[in-house]
């Protein structure tokens, strides 16, 4: 273990080492390595943003352009 503060708990941190591993679904969080190649595993939707513009506007579909950059005309 290691502490990172002195006077702070100790964390210890080992490997697993499970001599059978079950595998009840593959998905994003569990994935049988063991299969071939040729299977893949079930990809992700994509996000229903994209990602933030840091040049000072908002992902879409929420940077609609009103003008002056209030809020939209009555």
């Amino acid at each position: 273990g290691c502490d990172i503060y002195s006077g702070c708990c100790t964390l210890k941190i080992e490997f697993a080492k499970p001599e059978r591993l079950n595998v009840f679904k593959n998905d994003q969080d569990s994935w049988d390595y063991t299969l071939s190649e040729d299977v893949q595993p079930t990809q992700r939707s994509a996000p229903l943003l994209q990602s933030p513009q840091y040049t000072g506007g908002r992902p879409q579909p929420y940077n609609m352009d009103f003008g002056s950059g209030g809020p939209p005309p009555p």
